[in-house]
């Protein structure tokens, strides 16, 4: 989660703590033990920036 923090302006493009769920999220939402997921946030953006990753 370190990882993806963001400046103060940009704080809420933080999927670890976003605008629609906060901190709550359960971590499964997201991650899977044994495969990928695509990512929660997919389900309603289009993102276009070449560090998101699929």
């Amino acid at each position: 989660a370190e990882q993806t923090a963001r400046n103060e302006e940009d704080k809420w493009q933080n999927p670890h703590n976003n605008l629609h769920y906060g901190k709550e999220l359960p971590c499964q939402e997201c991650h899977g033990e044994h495969t990928s997921k695509k990512p929660l946030c997919s389900n309603c953006h289009t993102f276009k920036f070449d560090k998101f990753k699929e």
